[in-house]
């Protein structure tokens, strides 16, 4: 499908990203956040500015919003959630998505949890000496 028949209610910047068009284009199985039933322009809005908030630009929001984090938020979200239940969550959700892109965006990562695991480990050993 057309990269536009999933923007709903993310910015221009995230829905032209490598990581969104990439992503939806030519996949017959969309999912992470963008697969989503609960999605609508207000939740997807919502979402967006919680991801920004935690520092993500355009590459990095939209690739947190393919991830399985973005489609475990979502199983966590019905027709009936309201906006200030959702914007709740999504800021909870949200609060390692900075770090999480740093590791699955790291060149030794293979897309596997001990990966993720593993570097997540690294990072934190390097962060503690620095200080």
């Amino acid at each position: 499908m057309p990269r536009n028949a999933y923007q709903g209610g993310f910015s221009d910047g995230v829905a032209k990203s490598d990581a969104f068009r990439k992503y939806v284009e030519g996949n017959p199985n969309v999912c992470g956040w963008l697969g989503q039933s609960c999605r609508t322009k207000a939740r997807d809005a919502i979402l967006e500015a919680a991801l920004r908030a935690q520092g993500l630009k355009d590459e990095g929001v939209a690739l947190w919003l393919t991830s399985g984090s973005g489609r475990h938020l979502g199983d966590n979200v019905d027709r009936s959630t309201t906006i200030k239940a959702f914007q709740e969550n999504a800021l909870s959700y949200t609060a390692n998505a900075f770090i999480d892109v740093t590791i699955w965006s790291h060149p030794d990562h293979t897309g596997m949890m001990a990966s993720t695991s593993e570097i997540r480990n690294i990072l934190k050993k390097q962060l503690c000496a620095a200080e």
